[in-house]
C-alpha cells in the first residue's frame, strides 16, 4: 500500500467512524489514526486531499474582459477558485504557440463541472458576440459596438 492509496483507506475509514454503531465507529478511527501513524499523514492532508483542479481553454490568447469575468462567475458558481494562465510550446514545425488557460481549483468534482460549464458558456458567448458584431454597421463607433 502507497501514500495515495492510505489516504483513500483512511478517508473511508473516518467516514465510517460516524457511524451509529460505537464499536464500529471506535475501530474505524482506531484503524485511520493507525494508517495516518504509520504513513505519516496529518489531518491536513487528509483534508486537502480532496481538493482537484480541471483546465479549460480560453477563446483567446489575449486576456478578454468577458471571458475573465464569465470565469469568475462560473467558478463563484461552483465553490471553486478559477486563475488564468499562458502556456508557450513549440509545434511541430517550431513554431512558438501561446495558449491562455483557466484553472478551476475546487473540492471533489467541482472543478471538473466548472470547467465544463465554462467551455460551454464560453463557446455559446463567442458564438452569440460574433453575430451581433456582424449584425452592427460597418461604420459604427467602437463605443457603440
Amino acid at each position: 500500500m502507497n501514500r495515495s492509496d492510505a489516504l483513500i483507506k483512511i478517508k473511508k475509514c473516518l467516514a465510517l467512524a460516524a457511524s451509529n454503531n460505537p464499536h464500529e465507529a471506535a475501530a474505524a478511527m482506531r484503524q485511520a489514526q493507525k494508517l495516518m501513524q504509520q504513513f505519516q499523514i496529518s489531518e491536513t492532508d487528509v483534508s486537502l486531499a480532496e481538493v482537484s483542479e480541471a483546465i479549460a481553454k480560453a477563446r483567446n490568447v489575449q486576456l478578454v474582459d468577458w471571458e475573465m469575468y464569465l470565469a469568475q462567475t462560473v467558478a463563484e458558481a461552483f465553490a471553486c477558485k478559477a486563475y488564468g494562465s499562458v502556456v508557450s510550446s513549440f509545434s511541430a514545425n517550431a513554431r512558438l504557440v501561446r495558449e491562455r488557460r483557466y484553472i478551476f481549483a475546487g473540492l471533489g468534482p467541482a472543478s471538473e463541472v466548472a470547467a465544463y460549464a465554462f467551455s460551454v458558456l464560453s463557446r455559446q458567448c463567442a458564438k452569440d458576440r460574433r453575430l451581433h458584431m456582424a449584425a452592427q454597421p460597418k461604420n459604427c463607433k467602437k463605443s457603440t459596438e
